[in-house]
């Protein structure tokens, strides 16, 4: 009794032993569920995990892509930005190199007026022989052929106040105003009114000249093209040489 109690309780603690192992592990190697416990076998934890891990991954993934393609749209935006400002930078000094082009050439072609203004109708006045008014004539000519090309790149203001200039020049040598040297210092500023609008016209937007007196250069009565036409150039050069007179009197 006492070999066979013995052996039985072994065979009971072996057999609690073996019932013990077997909720361990199962058959499959994978662990039981556990009785108010989680219901998730090892294998279905290790595919969750790494399911988990997956997608983790590929949020990595999209995150990165999505920043990607913000840099790159910013990147195309600013590129285009700069793309814009650099073509409105180049067509602004082309702008403005033409239109420095442009009045150095018209000052270059006055300054000829000038020049034979002062050596024919200063010296003669109203006594010019044919060929000094013809001569003369050609030089405001040329003056005028480089204004008509190149006005375009100015305002119809600019392009009047050009034409006041060539109405006084056509005055003095076919308009019989009687020009002698009594009439020189009104000449002087007609040049020098000329001078100070080349130098607006490389600035302007829209010619904005100030008035009489404001910057001491004197400026033409406003005609137009049509007065000219119904008047003559002798009545515009009479009109602004009035004007002049009383621009110069105290």
């Amino acid at each position: 009794m006492i070999v066979s109690a013995t052996i039985g309780g072994n065979w009971e603690k072996q057999f609690r032993k073996f019932v013990g192992k077997s909720r361990i592990m199962s058959a499959d190697g994978d662990t039981p569920p556990i009785a108010g416990g989680n219901s998730m076998t090892f294998a279905e934890e290790k595919k969750k995990a790494r399911l988990e891990h997956r997608l983790a991954i590929w949020r990595m993934i999209w995150d990165k892509l999505a920043l990607g393609a913000v840099l790159a749209v910013v990147a195309l935006v600013g590129q285009m930005l700069l793309v814009d400002y650099e073509s409105a930078l180049t067509k602004e000094r082309f702008v403005l190199q033409t239109r420095l082009e442009s009045l150095q050439a018209l000052r270059k072609a006055y300054s000829r007026v000038v020049d034979t203004h002062t050596y024919y109708a200063a010296r003669a006045g109203s006594d010019m022989s044919d060929e000094q008014k013809k001569k003369y004539t050609e030089a405001l000519q040329s003056f005028m052929n480089v204004a008509n090309q190149r006005l375009i790149l100015f305002s119809t203001d600019f392009d009047m106040r050009v034409n006041h200039h060539a109405w006084i020049h056509e005055a003095i040598i076919h308009g019989g105003v009687g020009f002698d040297m009594s009439k020189w210092a009104f000449a002087v500023d007609v040049f020098n009114n000329f001078d100070e609008l080349t130098r607006i016209a490389l600035s302007e937007e829209k010619l904005d000249v100030k008035t009489d007196g404001g910057d001491g250069i004197f400026q033409f009565v406003p005609w137009t093209s049509s007065e000219v036409v119904q008047k003559g150039s002798k009545a515009f050069f009479e009109a602004n040489y009035k004007k002049w007179e009383k621009y110069k009197s105290p």
